[in-house]
């Protein structure tokens, strides 16, 4: 027994040995999320785009210059065929024309100002879609740092098994312990062994799916550092993206009143050609030429679209002031809630690190009483499972308390 106890401690010490490749920080993963994130960059070729749209409406402004042209027979046999009065026989038609819209400077700042306003819409969305994968990102990591600090923790005790191991077993063979002492050790490191390895698979699977989150191809072993969350309190909901989220839909409702109002004006459109415009029975070089003038448009009566163009945009503004109200209310709870959680976490810390004293202490008394023979292997292993539920239990209260953090600076944009 107490040679496959030997063996049993060597290859505990063997398996204990979690080697990683290379250490990474919350900060790494945070910047390989956002660099690898396709909404991201779709959102940042959206606000490309738009520069583009804007290019395109200046380049509208400039007079347009078009190349017409146009061949049309209509022959006629025997009497039947098109009436010569209505085709002449058929078209000739080659010209350049040109054309400009006059006296629109104000719908085209309107229009302007719409794109710019989509452009600062599709600037905050980017914002607040960098925000929410910033707080998965950090919480994905806090459930890996987690699991790295079982892992501790499991091999914290596995060391203490191993360290008391040469002890029990000189006080085994002196006869101050039972065989079914050292069984009961036995099947105590083989638990840990067990969960040792279960923790393994679990800190593995999370950290691929963190991977996974931020677009890290890399599969190899990597060790986490401990995160740097600091709470922030100081925050103005107006300022925040959600929220000027709303400010933009209110100027996109202004400006869309404004396009409205300039269909209504009155349009004048300037326009010239040259070339020939003939029909075949005359001679096209005697056709050519030039013409010039000015088209002009009033919109008069068009079934009143105008007026229920603007009820529209009531229910528009109505539903973004509901949508405000309704976040602002949200934000408030929340915070309140994390809050209360907070203080109730730290209760729980408070009284788990008082408990950590006594366990600490118990377990001094404990090494002595088992140098001693002074108490049996199976209290002694009680009591290890205990120190290791606590300090698990504490490692719980830690991640909760940075995961609350986490949620407070993400709502307060901090």
């Amino acid at each position: 027994m107490i040679k496959f106890l030997k063996q049993l401690v060597f290859g505990f010490f063997l398996m204990t040995n979690f080697v990683f490749s290379q250490t990474k920080s919350l900060d790494y993963y945070l910047d390989e999320g956002v660099k690898n994130s396709p909404l991201l960059k779709d959102i940042y070729n959206q606000i490309k785009s738009l520069e583009q749209d804007s290019l395109i409406l200046g380049a509208n402004q400039k007079p347009q210059v078009s190349a017409i042209g146009q061949l049309m027979l209509a022959p006629t046999y025997n009497g039947y065929g098109y009436n010569d009065a209505v085709t002449n026989g058929g078209t000739y038609l080659g010209m350049i024309n040109v054309s400009k819209l006059l006296a629109n400077r104000k719908f085209v700042n309107a229009q302007y100002e719409s794109i710019n306003i989509q452009r600062q819409i599709s600037s905050n969305t980017a914002k607040i879609s960098e925000h929410d994968l910033k707080k998965s990102v950090t919480d994905q990591y806090l459930i890996v740092y987690q699991d790295k600090k079982q892992i501790d923790a499991t091999k914290s005790i596995i060391d203490l098994l191993k360290k008391e191991t040469d002890l029990l077993m000189q006080l085994a063979e002196a006869g101050m312990y039972k065989q079914s002492d050292l069984l009961s050790f036995k099947i105590e490191m083989q638990t840990q062994e067990i969960t040792y390895d279960q923790l393994k698979i679990q800190y593995q699977s999370d950290l691929f799916s963190l991977n996974n989150i931020c677009g890290i191809t890399d599969t190899s072993m990597v060790e986490i550092t401990t995160p740097n969350l600091i709470k922030h309190v100081q925050y103005s909901i107006e300022n925040i993206p959600p929220f000027f989220k709303f400010h933009l839909d209110s100027l996109t409702i202004i400006n869309s009143k404004t396009l409205l109002d300039l269909n209504y004006r009155p349009q004048l459109n300037a326009f010239a050609n040259a070339g020939f415009n003939a029909v075949p029975i005359m001679p096209p070089q005697q056709n050519i030429g030039v013409s010039f003038g000015l088209n002009f448009n009033l919109p008069l009566y068009d079934g009143n679209q105008r007026k229920l163009g603007y009820k529209k945009f009531e229910f528009m503004e109505d539903t973004r002031r509901n949508y405000k109200e309704f976040m602002g209310t949200q934000y408030k709870i929340q915070l309140r809630q994390i809050e209360e959680n907070r203080k109730a976490n730290n209760a729980i810390k408070l009284q788990l690190l008082k408990q950590k004293s006594d366990i600490n202490n118990l377990m001094e008394m404990n090494k002595k009483q088992l140098e001693a023979g002074g108490i049996s292997i199976t209290d002694y292993i009680l009591n290890v499972r205990r120190s290791l539920d606590l300090q698990n239990d504490l490692n719980a209260a830690e991640i909760k308390e940075l995961l609350l953090i986490n949620s407070t600076n993400y709502i307060t944009w901090q």
